[in-house]
């Protein structure tokens, strides 16, 4: 049997495109191996930024901290880190109210 060059190019063409069955396309979506991770849940990450319970969910709601997981009750290491490196990056409108001085004429 011969093949003629097309057919040959075609056969190229078509195993060229050709992924292996057990590749994912979760698995290779962009950013699926970049970790960050461990996560915590809402009392060992308020231990892990030293505040208590009930204030770190009070920082939380103020501060729109990213959650993970189904339940959204989990926090990322990397994720406190930089909330407590800068946390004015994560300020809201309600967080970043500030005072305007009170012109009083006497």
């Amino acid at each position: 049997m011969y093949l003629t060059f097309s057919a040959i190019h075609l056969i190229k063409l078509f195993f060229s495109g050709y992924k292996r069955a057990d590749s994912h396309p979760m698995r290779e979506a962009p950013g699926m191996n970049e970790s960050i991770g461990p996560f915590f849940n809402c009392k060992e990450a308020a231990d892990f930024c030293g505040y208590s319970h009930s204030y770190f969910e009070k920082m939380v709601n103020r501060f729109k901290i990213k959650r993970y997981g189904p339940s959204k009750n989990r926090f990322a290491r990397a994720d406190l880190e930089a909330f407590m490196a800068s946390p004015e990056r994560y300020a809201t409108g309600a967080a970043q109210k500030t005072r305007r001085p009170i012109t009083l004429e006497v």
